[in-house]
């Protein structure tokens, strides 16, 4: 997706969605850094839409397509230990940092999916 410069896809085996951490491009990320709530979450939104789209456009199928999302701000590099030399993910590293995270996301879906009637 040409608003993503990097993504961790996160699922656990109790939950029937997978989330994802996004770190959006630079394209985006003018427009996510308003300083406003409200515009930050409507950004979002924007980019989890965006994204669902591009999954379906390429073909994912349902179950691949992730139903949350959360905007990280710090690109993932060598320096900060996210990537290795080679700049291929830490992958225990990274589901280690954003384990919270990923327990946030599937509680805000869990929340809302109980709303909808």
């Amino acid at each position: 997706c040409p608003l993503v410069q990097q993504a961790l896809v996160l699922g656990m085996p109790s939950q029937r969605a997978l989330v994802a951490v996004v770190v959006p491009s630079k394209r985006f990320t003018a427009f996510w850094s308003a300083k406003d709530a409200e515009t930050r979450q409507n950004a979002t939104s924007q980019l989890l839409e965006e994204l669902r789209f591009w999954c379906t456009h390429h073909r994912l199928r349902p179950i691949e397509i992730p139903q949350a999302i959360h905007i990280e701000s710090e690109p993932w590099t060598a320096e900060n230990g996210l990537l290795t030399a080679t700049e291929k993910k830490r992958r225990p590293l990274l589901q280690q940092q954003y384990a919270e995270t990923r327990e946030k996301l599937y509680s805000n879906l869990n929340v809302k999916s109980s709303n909808v009637i």
